[in-house]
């Protein structure tokens, strides 16, 4: 019998948010619980530090150079998406495609469902392309009774954009019909903000049980007392907006953390002195008012976690209930990070960095085949293989990850690519203990050692260039980005 899978992600959830990965503040009793019980994995890097290009290589197993979503607002290559025509010699439907996790899945006969966050497509593209992500195509209602097929994905249940103001999808069209009061109050715009430097930082209008991150955890655990969850295997896209900024939890439960201590940033502005010209060396965005705003910013943080936690919670107990529970993968891990006041920053952007490339993986696997608990280097890329592995499904493309199940633990490595025109390009390579980045732009390289230097504090590049390991480590840097320079996107003619 094949397994079913669970993948829950969350969105810019940095590594230390969890009470299991050392956060004594967070209140996640439901994950920390599901990593006593399984795995984690203490090491996982995404791909990319924003969000549709770590996402685009979740469900390729490709690098951004060879899936060619490289930065926010490039969609992934899907023909399907792409109309053909006689005068481009049908080019779109042979050439501009990257084949996906749930359209391998269900060519092999798993029931393949999204609920919550996708962002495989730009929210904000030509309404023209007629994209099931275009934020405003949805404010026209021509979606709203749209549930797939997309990317592969037999049934979605979509969520858009982010916070209160902006969210979107079948989410607000939900709120819109069983709480109108709330949702209206959304589209008003707030007049005096706690923090005035930070208008993306105040207490939700949205009560908690209207809220997304309870929407996502009710719709899932529907599915999973359906009939249509026991029929044949499943995959499930579990998927939450938050903790991405705006830092607008439920207004109870931002009077309740706001009581609470948090996990005071460790890395100063000071601590640019010594990285790369390409690192701008002012914090940016800036936070005004530290430290009471940053404490703010990790508090409701905290609270969007808390929530996310109960919601995986319900998720678990409607596996359990259903006798689903010894035959669920269940995983769960990020897209990317936030510097939640580390260098003085919040939010993210396209610079290698522990704060955003680093994320927490938790594995529930009972049947028994993947690594216990690790401090191995896991790329986001390697997922795709693995639940290939895991489900006997055979890979029909190049990819540039590797299954969990193959390969000697010592030996691997996770990449992370920059490419966007935002900042100078940068190629990062991590092993066990380092985390060594080169900007080919200006010749310049970077190092930390995460056992001493957890928030990189300290490049020490000067004395690490001097030892065979950072000659093993550039030489396996270049060869594996260039091993992934493919590029699929943007072929919709053959001229």
């Amino acid at each position: 019998m094949k397994p079913n899978i669970l993948w829950i992600c969350t969105d810019e959830q940095r590594y230390d948010s969890l009470g299991c990965t050392g956060n004594p503040h967070a209140v996640t009793p439901h994950l920390d619980a599901l990593a006593a019980e399984g795995a984690i994995y203490h090491r996982f890097i995404t791909a990319n530090p924003v969000c549709m290009p770590s996402r685009a290589s979740f469900f390729t197993g490709q690098m951004p150079s060879r899936h060619g979503v490289v930065t926010n607002g490039v969609g992934l290559p899907n023909r399907d998406l792409v109309p053909a025509s006689p005068t481009s010699r049908n080019m779109p439907q042979r050439e501009s495609h990257a084949n996906t996790l749930p359209e391998l899945l269900a060519a092999a006969g798993y029931h393949t469902r999204s609920i919550g966050k996708l962002h495989l497509c730009p929210t904000r593209g030509a309404p023209e392309l007629n994209h099931p992500e275009n934020d405003w195509l949805w404010k026209e209602g021509k979606f709203d009774d749209w549930h797939g097929p997309y990317f592969g994905f037999e049934h979605v249940d979509l969520t858009l954009n982010h916070g209160e103001r902006n969210i979107g999808g079948h989410y607000r069209k939900w709120l819109r019909e069983v709480a109108p009061e709330v949702e209206a109050l959304l589209n008003k715009r707030i007049e005096n903000y706690p923090a005035p430097e930070i208008d993306t930082l105040y207490p939700g209008r949205i009560p908690e049980e209207y809220h997304h991150s309870t929407w996502v955890g009710q719709k899932t655990a529907d599915f999973l007392s359906s009939d249509e969850a026991k029929e044949k295997p499943f995959f499930l896209w579990m998927s939450f907006p938050d903790p991405h900024q705006p830092f607008t939890p439920p207004a109870s439960l931002a009077e309740e953390f706001s009581k609470h201590d948090y996990l005071v940033p460790t890395a100063t502005v000071e601590d640019l002195a010594d990285k790369p010209s390409a690192w701008p060396k002012e914090s940016m965005p800036c936070i005004k008012n530290q430290p009471e705003n940053i404490g703010t910013v990790r508090r409701y943080t905290d609270a969007q976690n808390h929530l996310i936690d109960r919601a995986v919670g319900q998720a678990i107990k409607a596996l359990k209930a259903n006798g689903l529970w010894e035959n669920t993968i269940v995983i769960f891990t990020s897209d990317h990070g936030d510097y939640l006041g580390d260098y003085g920053r919040i939010r993210k952007n396209e610079l290698p960095c522990n704060a955003l490339n680093h994320v927490p993986c938790i594995v529930h696997d009972p049947l028994g085949k993947l690594p216990k608990t690790t401090d191995m280097a896991v790329s986001g890329v390697d997922m795709f293989p693995t639940i290939c592995e895991l489900a006997g499904v055979e890979i029909t493309h190049s990819i540039d990850g590797q299954s969990l199940l193959q390969g000697d633990p010592d030996q691997r490595r996770a990449l992370v690519q920059c490419m966007s025109e935002e900042f100078p390009p940068s190629f990062t390579i991590y092993d066990r203990e380092y985390r060594l980045t080169w900007f080919p732009g200006q010749d310049e390289w970077e190092c930390y050692a995460h056992q001493n230097d957890p928030y990189e504090r300290k490049n020490i590049i000067a004395e690490f260039r001097l030892t065979e390991r950072f000659k093993e480590l550039r030489e396996e840097l270049m060869v594996r980005h260039l091993s992934a320079l493919h590029p699929r996107i943007g072929r919709f003619s053959c001229w």
